[in-house]
């Protein structure tokens, strides 16, 4: 099981060396998300940004823990994407986790 989880690190470094975000998503649904680390998934963000993936940004997005600055930033990025691609999933995501987002920081506040 190690040796799995190693090898689809291994196959995200690679992505994102070759700017593949379609070999990116193979390694995302192969490995574990929850062992990726947050800096390879903002890696991956980027990537989705740079190489205009819808896709990508659909398995990266959930799995993101962010700050509220953060996040306000990626939102935004992703949002962008969303509609230049004409993309209604992602688009759903990002307004669906806005809405959680500041629902929980209402709550905190308080």
């Amino acid at each position: 099981y190690s040796s799995l989880s190693q090898l689809s690190k291994e196959a995200l470094q690679l992505a994102l060396v070759q700017c593949s975000a379609t070999f990116a998503i193979a390694a995302m649904k192969a490995g574990s998300p929850e062992n990726v680390s947050q800096e390879a998934l903002c890696d991956l963000a980027q990537l989705a940004i740079t190489q205009g993936s819808t896709d990508l940004a659909i398995v990266v997005f959930p799995t993101m823990e962010l700050t509220q600055k953060h996040f306000l930033v990626l939102a935004e990025q992703f949002l962008q994407l969303a509609i230049d691609q004409s993309c209604d999933e992602l688009l759903h995501l990002v307004c669906q986790a806005g809405l959680l987002h500041t629902s929980s920081k209402k709550i905190k506040d308080q």
